[in-house]
């Protein structure tokens, strides 16, 4: 494939010369004839070599840097669709203006996704001088309170600068509008995704949740946290390591039925409230550790930590009453326990695309699960310059206190010989303690961790100096280039220390990348022990346990092939848990599109009287058949005053109680209501809005209570699985049955949408619609 890439390059190369002979106006006016062409009839493909030439030009006048021959493969990668791993250093940025000026040519949804806020608007800034140079317009989309006309605007911009989350979130608000005039969001035609492993990969089992109103808070939650505090493990409960499961023995049973003084709180159906909080304060408790999997801010308020990138979740809460339980656990403020509104996965957010491509330097390890997933191939894009860093093999111990002490060792001896040291820990407690020992020896250094998350710039802009020590979490400035000084360079440049082994394979590789960028020096190496974190959480199943003998010959090598397996062990299992996500999500993405779609007929189409009438005629039809066998006056009477006329003053006495005849009774009842408020509403495009409104709010507010039903019941399933079932089994026959309920619902909730509103005019005489 790059064969064929390189005839495409030596053809943009060609352009060159004639590119630089034009005048800045004439270079500028390509992008009219371009966009000229392709009105036309000519396809992107058609005019890429000439585009590419053009845009390179001015990436060399406008931003002073003329991408090199490697960087423009890159580009024509990215432009066919394929996932391209770019080893840091090598000039990302610079390579996506490319593919992005070429599609911002069709001013119609071309995206430059990253991780975070910094890179969006670092990227934007730096990169947008160029596209707003040659006549395209540039938007940035942040985290950040925007009005709808602003949010319009943004999304018409030729090409937007965002991140996964901001783009994910205004997805899901830009399908809650209840009008046309309240939809902002452009078409989703082509994205890059910038660190795509870690968008794509690492965030896939977070799904995106817009939450609305707080469900009343359970009253069982403080008392359960002080009833798990109570409790001694494999006595009274044990914890399933590899799939984080933890349960309640006999013992802890008992003791739980002793301290409630309740019996059989198993079977007892009113005790279903008292055991959720139970078990969602031993999950707190035992599964969800402070520093690791979330942190306690200036204002003592838990924020989710992203576990792959050291990153905060910032907005992100834990769905069901988990994230409460987690603050009563640390004894702060406790929120509300707020419903979801709306959710999305990534990985059905991103196969929106027409075009979807991605870039990291860490892509061709997960090669594998980016087909499978989403259906992308990588392609692997030569350095510039050729690679000369030193990547040293681990170096095992048996124990944690003889690594630290030679990792301590080590770093005095790379820093006395000037060179500017990233030293990288697994979590931010360690980072704390690798920063406390530095100390302890008169050793200055910075710390990066999600603690000071708000310095990430400043401290990586410094880490590249001679002598100057960085200590990071993996975090450690993904996204940002490590610039070495001369000084450093002579000493032999940026040395990266991993105090521990990671727990991702790609994650180790992106740390070295740290060092040895463009051709600079550089060395790698990882201090690893039997007691690393990834060593404890992924236990190997082996009849060898812990007896090996680790005799002076061979316990190296043994202690490597222990810690590697272990390493492999996470890296499925973290696999795993982007596959449960995605298959639990595929119940829920076919609930979404077809809620959406129908939403989206209803927005630009409106919804006829007809078809009104014959949902109220199915709802009255279900009623009857639920009611079959019993139906009688007093029942029919509470239906009409519950559903089409609260005025309702009862049945007629020789009223018959056949099936036709009550369905003619009741729909004639509807349609005096309805041509009530229709005579009330003399114009016609409100009388068109009126049932719109009305279809629209019922199927908006079953459609929240569905997305929320469906979060809760991925709880519920996972632990099915101690009963050997098939989870997605479980979850996918139970999510039918729910969606076929909603679909019931919001055929009822049409009629009393329709019968029951009021209509009044306000005080500039418009009428105002109100639902019950």
């Amino acid at each position: 494939m790059l064969l064929f890439y390189k005839h495409l390059l030596n053809k943009i190369n060609r352009l060159s010369l004639k590119m630089r002979l034009l005048s800045d106006e004439q270079l500028k006016n390509l992008t009219y004839i371009f966009k000229g062409r392709l009105r036309n009839g000519e396809s992107l493909d058609d005019i890429l070599v000439e585009a590419y030439a053009a845009i390179r030009e001015a990436d060399r006048r406008v931003l002073g840097m003329y991408p090199y021959d490697v960087q423009v493969l890159g580009a024509i990668a990215l432009h066919k669709g394929y996932i391209t791993e770019m080893k840091t250093g090598e000039g990302k940025t610079l390579t996506a203006t490319m593919p992005l000026y070429l599609h911002g040519l069709l001013s119609n949804g071309t995206f430059l996704i990253t991780t975070n806020s910094y890179l969006a608007q670092r990227d934007m800034e730096e990169m947008g001088k160029v596209y707003q140079w040659m006549g395209e317009s540039v938007g940035l989309r942040i985290p950040g309170d925007l009005s709808i006309y602003q949010k319009k605007e943004l999304y018409k911009s030729d090409i937007i600068y965002t991140t996964n989350s901001s783009l994910g979130f205004d997805y899901l608000i830009d399908n809650l509008a209840s009008s046309l005039s309240d939809k902002f969001i452009c078409s989703f035609n082509f994205a890059i995704i910038d660190e795509a492993d870690e968008v794509l990969l690492d965030s896939a089992t977070s799904p995106l949740v817009i939450s609305g109103s707080p469900r009343v808070q359970s009253n069982y939650l403080g008392v359960a946290d002080e009833f798990i505090r109570t409790l001694k493990e494999v006595q009274d409960y044990t914890y399933d390591e590899e799939r984080r499961h933890v349960f309640l023995t006999k013992s802890g049973i008992i003791r739980m039925e002793n301290f409630f003084r309740s019996k059989y709180i198993y079977n007892n159906i009113d005790n279903v409230e008292l055991l959720r909080c139970v078990l969602l304060s031993l999950r707190a408790h035992k599964i969800y550790k402070k520093n690791e999997d979330y942190v306690l801010d200036g204002n003592n308020e838990v924020i989710l930590l992203n576990a792959d990138s050291g990153r905060l979740m910032t907005g992100m809460k834990m769905q069901a009453g988990q994230h409460q339980a987690i603050e009563m656990k640390e004894r702060v403020h406790i929120s509300d326990d707020l419903k979801a509104v709306a959710s999305i996965t990534y990985q059905n957010l991103f196969k929106k695309f027409s075009t979807l491509s991605g870039m990291s330097g860490t892509s061709i390890t997960a090669r594998d699960e980016f087909m499978s997933t989403y259906n992308k191939n990588v392609i692997e894009i030569p350095t510039n310059k050729p690679v000369i860093r030193k990547d040293i093999p681990d170096q095992p111990f048996m124990n944690m206190v003889d690594k630290i002490e030679c990792v301590i060792k080590y770093v005095k001896k790379i820093h006395a010989e000037k060179r500017p040291i990233l030293l990288v820990t697994g979590s931010i407690e360690m980072s704390e303690m690798y920063s406390k020992l530095l100390l302890k020896n008169n050793i200055p250094h910075s710390v990066l961790n999600a603690r000071n998350a708000a310095q990430e710039a400043r401290i990586i802009a410094n880490a590249g100096k001679a002598s100057s020590i960085t200590i990071a979490t993996n975090m450690a400035g993904r996204g940002t280039d490590i610039h070495i000084d001369e000084t450093a360079r002579r000493a032999g440049g940026l040395a990266v220390i991993g105090t521990e082994k990671m727990s991702s394979k790609r994650t180790e590789e992106q740390l070295r990348g740290r060092a040895g960028r463009q051709g600079d020096p550089g060395s790698s190496v990882f201090f690893t022990s039997l007691e690393d974190k990834v060593v404890f959480d992924n236990p190997i199943n082996t009849n060898t346990g812990s007896n090996i003998n680790f005799n002076r010959i061979v316990w190296k090598p043994l202690i490597r092939q222990r810690i590697n397996k272990s390493q492999s062990i996470a890296d499925y299992n973290s696999f795993q848990a982007r596959r449960q996500a995605f298959e639990m999500d595929i119940s829920v993405h076919i609930q979404r599109e077809l809620i959406y779609k129908k939403r989206d007929i209803i927005l630009n189409q409106g919804i006829s009287i007809d078809r009104v009438y014959n949902l109220v005629v199915y709802s009255f039809e279900r009623f009857l058949k639920q009611n079959s066998n019993n139906i009688n006056k007093e029942i029919l009477d509470r239906y009409i005053l519950d559903h089409i006329d609260y005025n309702f003053k009862g049945i007629p006495s020789d009223f018959k109680f056949d099936n036709n005849s009550i369905i003619d009774y009741l729909l004639s009842i509807f349609q005096a209501r309805l041509n009530q408020k229709m005579d009330y509403l003399s114009d016609s495009t409100e009388k068109r809005s009126l049932l719109q409104l009305a279809v629209l709010k019922a199927i908006d507010d079953h459609w929240v209570d569905e997305v929320d039903s469906l979060e809760q019941l991925k709880r519920v399933i996972t632990n099915r699985s101690s009963a050997q079932k098939n989870i997605y089994f479980e979850y996918h026959r139970e999510s039918v049955i729910l969606f076929k309920s909603m679909v019931d619902n919001i055929q009822d909730s049409i009629v009393k949408n329709l019968s029951l509103s009021t209509i009044i005019k306000d005080k500039h005489g418009n009428n105002k619609i109100y639902f019950l």
